[in-house]
């Protein structure tokens, strides 16, 4: 595997999880929300540490 495929299969799981957790926001409740609103946050703070040419800020303010 090259190491442009690896970071493609990378980028496909980060895709994933941050699609998974925008599906579960709407059904988690209470405990569980506030995890998954943890671990989204973690996620985009690991992604823009890591990449941080591609990271990008909305007009809100929120990445």
């Amino acid at each position: 595997m090259t190491a442009l495929a690896a970071l493609q299969d990378c980028l496909a799981a980060e895709h994933a999880a941050i699609y998974g957790y925008g599906v579960l926001g709407g059904v988690l409740g209470g405990d569980s929300n506030a995890a998954s609103d943890q671990a989204l946050a973690a996620g985009r703070t690991a992604y823009a540490t890591s990449f941080p040419h591609t990271s990008r800020t909305a007009p809100d303010g929120t990445s």
